[in-house]
Formats: C-alpha cells, sequence, structure tokens
C-alpha cells in the first residue's frame, strides 16, 4: 500500500518554520510523521500495491460523532477495537492505550544556520500566551497569569503546588553565607506612606548620593506580617553628603534635636 501522509510543519507566531530538537542536537533521525509501511506477516499481500478498490457500499457511509466502531483486520480477519482509551500507531500496526505520552519536536526560538546544511544556532526564545499545566488527575490545561501584574510559575513546598506568584510577592531568599564584596550597591523599597495601601506594588531602587548612610524612623502603615508585627513605622535609610572643603577646613560630625545629623566646621 503506498504512503500519501505528509510532514506537518509548525511555524513561529511569525509564521517561520521552528527547528526540530532533532535539528538542534544535530540527530541523524527522520523526524516525519510518516514512516515505511510494515512489512510483518499479517501485511505482506498487501505491501507491493496500492490497495485493493473498496465497492460502492463500502463508500456509502453515515456520519456520527459517537458510538462509531473503528473496524481493521488482524491477518485476513475482520476485527474491530476493544477497550476503553487512545489508538497508538507503530509502524501502521494500531493497538488501544490508557494514555498517550506526549514529546516535543520543536524548539520555540527564534534561529538561524550559517549554511543549509548546518545544525540551526539558537536565538532569543519566543513570546507565548499560555503554560501547559496538568491537574491532579492529570488532565492538560492550558494557563496564563494575573491580570494586572508580573507573574512567575512558583512552587510552594508548603502545600505542594505550583501557583501563579507576582513577582512583587516573591521573597528573596538565601541560603547559606552570602559572599562578601567591597563595592556593592545598596538597594531597597522607598517605605509605604502612613494611611497608604498594603498591597501597594513598590520597585527596587539603589540608594544615591556620596556620604554617609543614616537610618531615620518614618510612620508606614501598621503592619502584622512577622518582619515587623504591629511596628507601624518603616526604618529609611538616606545618604547625608560628605562637606565640601573651600581649603583646608576639618569638619565635625555633630547631632542636635532641630537639625539631626550634620557636620559643622571646626574652629581655626
Amino acid at each position: 500500500m503506498s504512503c500519501n501522509c505528509q510532514p506537518a510543519t509548525v511555524t513561529s507566531p511569525t509564521g517561520e518554520c521552528l527547528p526540530t530538537i532533532a535539528d538542534e542536537c544535530a540527530l541523524a533521525k527522520d523526524a516525519t510523521l510518516c514512516t515505511p509501511c510494515p512489512s510483518d506477516d499479517s501485511c505482506l499481500n498487501s505491501d507491493q500495491s496500492d490497495g485493493t478498490t473498496l465497492a460502492s457500499t463500502w463508500l456509502d457511509a453515515g456520519c456520527y460523532s459517537e458510538g462509531v466502531y473503528i473496524l481493521g483486520r488482524v491477518g485476513s480477519k475482520l476485527a474491530r477495537f476493544a477497550g476503553t482509551g487512545f489508538i497508538k500507531l507503530v509502524n501502521g500496526s494500531a493497538s488501544v492505550v490508557s494514555s498517550v505520552p506526549l514529546k516535543a519536536s520543536t524548539i520555540w526560538h527564534r534561529w538561524w544556520k550559517p549554511t543549509a546544511t548546518s545544525s540551526p544556532i539558537l536565538g532569543e526564545p519566543l513570546a507565548y500566551p499560555y503554560l501547559t499545566i496538568a491537574s491532579t488527575t492529570g488532565d492538560l490545561h492550558a494557563i496564563k497569569g494575573p491580570v494586572s501584574e508580573d507573574a512567575i510559575p512558583y512552587w510552594d513546598a508548603g502545600t505542594a503546588e505550583f501557583t501563579q506568584k507576582p513577582v512583587s510577592e516573591i521573597e528573596l531568599d538565601r541560603k547559606g553565607v552570602i559572599p562578601r564584596a567591597d563595592d556593592i550597591e545598596l538597594v531597597g523599597y522607598t517605605p509605604i506612606a502612613e494611611g497608604g495601601e498594603a498591597t501597594a506594588v513598590r520597585r527596587m531602587k539603589a540608594l544615591s548620593g556620596a556620604g554617609l548612610v543614616v537610618l531615620t524612623e518614618q510612620a508606614t502603615i501598621d503592619d502584622s506580617c512577622d518582619c515587623a508585627p504591629g511596628s507601624g513605622t518603616a526604618s529609611v535609610a538616606t545618604t547625608l553628603a560628605l562637606p565640601v572643603p573651600v581649603a583646608d577646613e576639618t569638619y565635625t560630625l555633630k547631632y542636635s534635636t532641630a537639625l539631626g545629623l550634620y557636620w559643622s566646621e571646626d574652629a581655626p
């Protein structure tokens, strides 16, 4: 019998063909959906022909969306499938299986080739609107992120579940010793103003200026989390600029209730 199936071409959102995993790994393997027709004993009688022309009664088939029995043959005997599941084809031979294994074949990336025979060189990954997830029953579904915030898939070890967690809620935990460095930028977040919203999203910023880092406290919202139980205040870091001498003046760091920390020029 003849094989008339054609390989499926998967394209990117812009219409470009995607490279296959086999190409990217330089695997010498046929990645088409059509394999050579089988040559086992039960199929030898039809291997060298294009198949028997069916009588018109075989072509007079009704259209049904359910309750259809698929007929075939085992050797020279007419047969139909039994059981519950999915039809699996291996070299033209069909069987009923309880599940269908999924296999990735193309790579969702931009790519290019130096020559027509070269392996593809991957570029930037393409954007995608959905992730594929599995329920507790093994059913596959598509999922997107929150409507109004940037988020990432997050594994919660406590509940043993993945969630779509907003990036603004990811804590920067660290295991082990933090590497030491002489020159680092101090980063943090602007405190929520007193009476502000607890759900306010704040961007990380670096402390600016040249001088001394001074910590003061200012009122914020009353937070009952473990990090600051019921405090209602936030420690705020500011920069006290170094004095700029005109000649050979010297300065002393002083503090007063009215001025706070300030530089005072020493008497000559």
